[in-house]
């Protein structure tokens, strides 16, 4: 698949793991949680839910500890405590924040979609200096369904006011592509999380290793 730059209208990022490095230190704290609560784990487990909410990697360990006692909620406060500990020393992945705004003077219209929490993320993009170069933010606590539904790209793609064939989207993860595919986004997958052959195999009409790789295609 060719991309005609003339017709893109809008580029839309992904946050953990397109932007910020942060998906290890969301495994990290998801571990703590559950070590902390007596939780049975297989290995590998966290890095499988990369990408998508928490919420149901909880029911995982709920369903694995019926007479434990612990809640949903209990986790939820606990990951969320742990994490927000080990993200004080969060790294950007490297070339993001010169990508983005690059994105910003290329492209009309340029977006946000996570499933990470609304307080927190509008609290990182504002304290990297980064928060006006969006024009709108989609985060987990703005739509019903998550990723790898549609809902959260069809929410942005509604906001900006133009089609899934004019925009370009930058993900990590395989419930990320597949989200963005089905709202008929172009997508582009940065190999930050998972292999390109993973994400190919999710939909992704491109795979890139690297900002810097990225820029050459897309500027």
């Amino acid at each position: 698949m060719q991309i005609d730059k003339a017709k893109i209208a809008a580029c839309v990022f992904d946050f953990d793991g397109v932007i910020v490095d942060s998906e290890p230190l969301h495994e990290l704290a998801q571990q703590a949680a559950f070590d902390f609560y007596g939780i049975n784990y297989e290995p590998g487990i966290f890095s499988k839910y990369r990408g998508i909410r928490d919420a149901v990697l909880y029911q995982y360990g709920l369903d694995r500890a019926p007479a434990s006692g612990v809640t949903l909620e209990q986790l939820d406060i606990l990951k969320k405590e742990k994490f927000h500990e080990l993200f004080e020393n969060v790294k950007y992945i490297p070339g993001s924040l010169d990508f983005l705004r690059k994105a910003r003077s290329q492209y009309g219209k340029i977006g946000l979609v996570t499933s990470s929490a609304r307080k927190w993320v509008v609290a990182e993009v504002n304290k990297s200096g980064i928060y006006d170069l969006f024009d709108f933010i989609v985060t987990g606590d703005d739509t019903e369904n998550h990723k790898p539904d549609p809902e959260p790209y069809l929410h942005m793609l509604n906001a900006l006011k133009v089609r899934g064939e004019e925009t370009i989207v930058i993900e990590d993860s395989q419930s990320g592509i597949l989200s963005a595919k089905a709202a008929g986004c172009i997508a582009i997958g940065l190999t930050t999380s998972f292999s390109g052959k993973e994400l190919a195999s999710s939909g992704a009409d491109f795979v890139s290793d690297s900002f810097a790789e990225l820029a050459k295609i897309l500027f």
